[in-house]
């Protein structure tokens, strides 16, 4: 269903799917990030047609949709009807209008709209329709530059006990990170301080949140050194899980044409007897294929199989072997798709049945997803 609706055509799912309401909101969805609106009334009137009830993610679906495109009061109007059709408007569909009315740069508007979030999170049973909202308002306000409004909010707590208050400080500190606003998250921690919420595990989860923001910004400028520094800070704290800490800085690399390093961050980490998991080998596989070394990938897909690990012969500096056979790392197929899957967008079909050869060796049987994308290279993709 997300290949297709990726692909931008949403009806072509309606021969292959199950028509229920799940699968209609998510039709509704893809129709509404291709910006064609106007499918989406047939789509509802083929919902009502087939005994099919709009619900609440329904109309925030369609929301989103209005929203997007600024027809702020097409928007509005679905309020109405949600009344009529007796829908409880919930905290997602408000946080949703709140996103077009800040972009009409109504801000007083917002602000009140902010009550009616508040006041629908009391009457949510599902923590976690609140837990997304209150995601999807941070990153609202970080995007219209209302940080002064985080920091209200910070202070107050107008959510109350319906958003658990390490995970709202979490959000607020990851946000404005993911903005460049690192001053703003030390103002966070330093609230969380005062309001003796500044525990061990609110401790790690806020510095694991600054972490990733900040190795991917450091990266994105190409500052291999600044971004080492970051790594090592992050690793001399107490109680960090060390793999997940080498996981993020991994994928953070990615962003840089630095393939050596990849090699290099996995040498230290044997060395500083991190055992390195799935995660990483997926992460620095991943991160070759994005750079265009499927020749490494493979290698490394290849020895980490027989637990050992060899550098390729453009990083002369590692030409050495490490014994992995203390690693109890077991492959899966999500590891050989990344290979196969850039295979094939090459259109190399001798490598890409090689790695089909090589997962039934290591007691792996092909699945859908694989069948799927070696189906692309034949040119049905």
């Amino acid at each position: 269903m997300a290949r297709l609706l990726q692909g931008r055509d949403p009806f072509s799912m309606l021969r292959l799917f199950v028509p229920s309401i799940v699968n209609y909101n998510r039709l509704v969805d893809g129709f509404c990030k291709c910006g064609r609106l106007e499918s989406t009334h047939w789509m509802l009137y083929h919902m009502m047609v087939r005994g099919h009830r709009l619900n609440t993610v329904s109309y925030a679906t369609l929301i989103t949709g209005y929203c997007g495109i600024g027809d702020v009061k097409s928007a509005e109007k679905l309020f109405d009807e949600m009344s009529e059709r007796e829908v409880r408007p919930n905290a997602m569909t408000y946080t949703a209008f709140l996103s077009g009315v800040l972009k009409k740069r109504t801000v007083e508007n917002g602000i009140k709209l902010m009550d009616k979030i508040w006041e629908a999170m009391e009457y949510e049973n599902d923590l976690q329709v609140n837990n997304s909202a209150f995601c999807d308002l941070m990153q609202c306000l970080c995007r219209e530059g209302l940080f002064h409004e985080i920091f209200s909010i910070a202070e107050n707590m107008p959510q109350g006990k319906n958003v658990d208050e390490v995970f709202a400080y979490g959000q607020m500190i990851e946000c404005l990170c993911a903005f460049g606003r690192y001053n703003g998250a030390a103002r966070i921690v330093y609230i969380m301080k005062k309001k003796g919420l500044y525990s061990q595990l609110g401790f790690i989860q806020c510095n694991c949140s600054w972490f990733t923001q900040r190795c991917r910004s450091v990266c994105r400028e190409n500052d291999l050194p600044k971004a080492k520094e970051v790594l090592n800070t992050m690793l001399c704290k107490e109680g960090v899980d060390r793999t997940r800490i080498y996981n993020i800085y991994l994928r953070a690399l990615c962003e840089m044409n630095n393939p050596t390093e990849f090699l290099n961050v996995l040498v230290s980490m044997l060395h500083s007897h991190c055992q390195p998991d799935v995660i990483t080998l997926n992460t620095v596989i991943n991160g070759f294929c994005k750079l265009g070394r499927l020749e490494e990938a493979v290698k490394v897909l290849h020895d980490m199989t027989t637990r050992k690990f060899c550098a390729p012969n453009e990083t002369r500096h590692l030409m050495y072997f490490i014994n992995l056979s203390d690693l109890e790392i077991k492959l899966n197929n999500v590891n050989y798709n990344i290979v196969l899957d850039y295979y094939c967008k090459l259109g190399l079909k001798r490598e890409a049945y090689q790695v089909v050869g090589e997962m039934r060796n290591n007691g792996l049987k092909p699945d859908a997803a694989n069948w799927r994308i070696l189906d692309w290279l034949h040119g049905t993709r």
